[in-house]
């Protein structure tokens, strides 16, 4: 008897829409930035939404984690000198 998981997420995004994880990484992110621009979003909104896409991907897709480990604390560190410098 086959049985299939139909809250499988990762399978139904990932495999049968994009096609492969890189395609699906891709994907996401221009989707995000086309949302962000046509609702004008301001620049660190976007960057904290692309974090947090790219940290729940991280997950499914391990070599992303340097990018995200150095990448979200150079970004943030970034906004609070921003912050004091007001």
């Amino acid at each position: 008897m086959v049985t299939t998981n139909y809250l499988d997420f990762w399978d139904v995004f990932v495999n049968e829409l994009a096609g492969s994880p890189a395609m699906f990484l891709a994907i996401g992110i221009a989707v995000i930035l086309y949302i962000a621009v046509m609702a004008r979003f301001p620049n660190a909104a976007t960057i904290m939404i692309v974090s947090l896409f790219l940290i729940v991907l991280s997950y499914y897709i391990p070599i992303l984690w340097p990018f995200v480990a150095l990448g979200i604390p150079v970004f943030f560190g970034w906004q609070v000198a921003r912050l004091i410098q007001r």
